[in-house]
């Protein structure tokens, strides 16, 4: 498998670098056709566009801003000033800076809530445990 590469700044230059060596604050650049790599507040985004249909289902790309948000507790929908890991850039491109990576992304909470979920045990499995002792 090949390794997936982003482009930052960092140290006044732009380097290419794996994603797994992205780092909170790192600025990241993003452009069409490119997986987002970590959840990335934009702070640079002229049309550009996001598929976020692996978070949200909806299959309609989400037009992105870098304007701040009057929103105290957005819903994942409405924090259209973010890019959230793994999802796609069908339109344009954006200048972000890393807010969170892996586990810490919305994306790595989701996965760790399910997998907190599986480990858990009905009610009805309890019971049964109880009776069998």
């Amino acid at each position: 498998m090949t390794e997936q590469k982003v482009v930052v700044l960092r140290e006044g230059k732009q380097q290419e670098i794996n994603v797994e060596k992205l780092v909170h604050g790192d600025i990241v650049y993003l452009e069409t056709g490119k997986f987002i790599p970590a959840d990335i507040r934009i702070i640079e985004a002229p049309k550009l566009k996001v598929d976020e249909s692996t978070l949200t289902g909806e299959s309609i790309p989400v037009e992105k801003i870098s304007d701040i948000l009057d929103i105290e507790e957005p819903m994942l929908g409405e924090q259209i000033n973010i890019g959230f890991m793994s999802t796609f850039v069908t339109n344009g491109k954006a200048i972000g800076i890393v807010i969170a990576t892996g586990k810490d992304s919305v994306v790595g909470q989701i996965a760790s809530s399910i997998t907190t979920l599986k480990n858990k045990k009905t009610p009805l499995q309890n019971k049964l445990i109880q009776l069998t002792f």
